[in-house]
């Protein structure tokens, strides 16, 4: 029953990445705007629009003490304008408003070596839900949101359209760039141009897609129009049409995404409109679909609708809109100047909206809200207390997830490995812990399961701390691509996911690697856990695999040390001849230098899919005690080509042997399934 510590796989391709986040002035790290001597409540916010935080939702977390003119709000490190309905503490009837915007590409940018390339550039890899911060400190101004008049009296003429933002989303299949190596095509990790969800290549050379573009103000401006694709490898010819007419014709060649860019006529458009994408080189001139954008002017009929948001271009001077047949009920709609901080009650007069602005300049988004069912309320906040992890440095980093530290058998098995690694092991190491969720909110601006928390983390430690030695993670990871959608992610949260990994194929070497290359600047291991007992069956076996005090010391008792185990496959004859050839050649190698071992080599000779006659003496050998053992050939997450008998049945008490596996797939450990390897390291003695 018994198993093998340590599972490595050599068959991953992956490749260096971007440096931290740098945002033109300065490296950032995620945490610079955080005071770990004050206490923040955490929001989530899912979609654009008018939050409401209601004082009930906030008494049982804010001393009654607290008054509201203390009170801040952060965005991805930012103060966001907050609108208070007191100054002083907040009373039954009190509330605070703010604007608030789903998750887009902000944080994946830094992910992509060519962020103006992002495939998807509305629609962020991991989630749509952003997290704001409310705290409370005297030590800083607040940004606020404030009362103003709504004077018509002098109105200038009034704005005929503004220009609005149509966007497509096509996020039907996941698409990712291949690489041609010869004599295959491999997916490497880091993030590419062609990664996203788009409309997939599936149905043939032509795509059409039905627009509803509301409301163009037909006189106006031209159009601005963006389009993004990616064809696979070979030839293509594309052309884009938009009603017929065609704006786009594109000839190249290989596994790329394209932009482009062009204007139409505002004239041209119709509700619905068309939009097509034809591949024309040959049959198999199939694109991916990621993205349409359309920068168009519109007019300010927003029929039906109780909550809009827009952004009118500042000219300098008071400006008058007019708004028909804004949904407002029974009440007066409210309007927010969300760029400059201003709230302001309209007039209805004859169905119509109006209002006016006071001057400003440049963009200003702005928000129209039916006061009763056009602003969402917010009715559960998360605490979060930060911690300062430059305060106490260490050598060895766990980083983890809190269900796996849940007692079991009464222990945090956690929290033993890690006294036994900084208390017990033959080499100690002073050793700190760090749990996920609090590296997405310190790390990450907040945003779950996003990747780059663990990125930032560990390269903020490599700055604060002097020694690191190790990185470990304990907990099973997923690719992003099956967790990004709600559905996906309840099958998997707490089940099969527990901490990410980075990119697709999951690669973690990436989260702790260095600008420019793919080889962490520490090592870096995970046990892919899902309980707590696998923590506790995986220390188990370290203690006995490191600590000689287990061990009686005779050489008969340690001669299994020297024990090495070959394993060759291959699909046919001459695939069989060349694995052995290799693992003849490191044979000679390991038992002719100072390690002095003896290696028993077994070979597939069949062509069958998977090698059985020789299993029986395999296992005979792995219970007697094997050092390591090494596969060469085919493979998956669950099974070789060669047949070494299931983790259960073996009886290596003790003994357990590092496996080194060259065969494609067999380490990847971050799939909804419990590959060879992870099946090994979790077997119970």
């Amino acid at each position: 029953m018994k198993k093998l510590l340590i599972t490595l796989s050599l068959c991953s391709m992956v490749l260096a990445l971007r440096a931290q986040m740098w945002n033109g002035v300065d490296t950032l790290y995620g945490n610079e705007w955080i005071d770990f001597d004050a206490q923040y409540l955490k929001l989530s916010v899912g979609e654009d629009g008018i939050y409401r935080l209601p004082s009930a939702a906030l008494e049982a977390h804010i001393p009654a003490s607290v008054n509201a003119n203390q009170l801040h709000l952060y965005h991805m490190g930012e103060l966001v304008p907050l609108y208070v309905s007191t100054e002083g503490p907040l009373g039954t009837d009190d509330f605070l408003e703010f604007f608030g915007k789903r998750n887009r590409n902000e944080l994946d940018n830094y992910l992509l070596d060519d962020p103006e390339n992002h495939f998807h550039p509305d629609y962020s890899f991991f989630s749509d839900t952003s997290a704001y911060f409310l705290t409370w400190k005297t030590t800083e101004n607040p940004v606020r949101m404030v009362d103003i008049d709504n004077d018509i009296s002098n109105a200038p003429p009034k704005e005929e359209y503004y220009i609005a933002d149509y966007i497509y989303q096509v996020s039907g299949a996941f698409t990712k760039k291949s690489v041609d190596i010869g004599t295959a095509e491999v997916q490497q990790s880091y993030f590419s141009d062609t990664e996203g969800w788009g409309s997939g290549y599936g149905g043939g050379t032509l795509r059409t897609f039905s627009l509803n573009i509301k409301e163009p103000y037909t006189t106006g401006p031209e159009t601005e129009c963006t389009v993004q694709f990616a064809c696979r490898a070979g030839n293509h010819h594309q052309v884009v049409r938009f009603n017929g007419v065609q704006y786009v014709d594109d000839s190249f060649s290989g596994f790329f995404g394209r932009k482009h860019t062009f204007t139409l006529p505002t004239s041209t458009i119709t509700t619905p409109s068309t939009m097509e994408f034809v591949g024309i080189e040959n049959s198999l001139d199939r694109q991916s679909v990621s993205y349409m954008h359309l920068r168009y002017p519109r007019t300010f009929k927003f029929s039906g609708e109780t909550s809009m948001v827009f952004t009118v271009e500042g000219n300098g001077n008071e400006q008058y809109i007019e708004v028909p047949n804004f949904n407002s009920g029974s009440n007066l709609p409210r309007a927010y100047d969300v760029t400059n901080g201003y709230r302001l009650t309209v007039i209805k007069e004859g169905g119509i909206i109006k209002f006016v602005l006071p001057p400003a300049t440049g963009p200003r988004q702005l928000a129209l809200v039916n006061v009763v069912v056009g602003i969402q309320e917010i009715q559960e906040v998360e605490p979060v207390s930060f911690v300062d992890f430059s305060a106490e440095p260490a050598q060895f980093i766990i980083i983890y997830n809190q269900l796996l530290a849940q007692p079991y058998n009464g222990t945090n098995w956690v929290q033993a490995y890690a006294n036994y690694r900084q208390n017990e092991s033959p080499n100690p190491l002073t050793t700190a812990t760090a749990e996920i969720q609090q590296l997405y909110d310190q790390f990450a601006y907040g945003v779950n399961r996003h990747s780059i928390s663990i990125r930032n983390f560990s390269h903020f430690l490599k700055k604060e701390w002097p020694d690191i030695r190790y990185f470990f993670i304990i907990g099973k990871g997923r690719e992003y691509r099956h967790i990004r959608l709600s559905d996906d992610l309840a099958l998997a949260n707490g089940i099969n996911f527990f901490v990410p990994t980075f990119g697709v194929p999951g690669a973690d070497n990436l989260l702790f690697s260095a600008p420019n290359t793919p080889v962490p600047f520490a090592p870096v291991g995970r046990l892919a856990a899902t309980t707590p007992a696998d923590v506790k069956i995986y220390l188990n076996k370290v203690k006995a695999f490191e600590n000689p005090a287990f061990n009686n010391q005779t050489i008969a008792d340690q001669a299994w040390k020297k024990r090495i185990v070959h394993l060759g496959g291959g699909g046919d004859a001459f695939e069989q001849q060349l694995i052995r050839s290799h693992l003849e050649g490191m044979s000679s190698i390991i038992q002719n230098n100072t390690f002095g071992a003896e290696v028993t080599s077994f070979y597939k000779t069949s062509t069958d899919p998977i090698e059985t006659t020789q299993t029986s003496q395999i296992k005979n050998l792995i219970n007697s005690g094997v050092a390591i053992l090494t596969f060469f050939g085919h493979s998956s997450p669950n099974i070789f080509d060669f047949n070494f008998d299931d983790p259960a049945t073996y009886e290596n008490s003790g003994k357990y042997p590092i496996l080194f596996s060259m065969g494609c797939f067999s380490g990847q450990c971050h799939t909804d399934a419990f590959g060879i390897g992870e099946r090994f390291v979790k077997a119970d003695d």
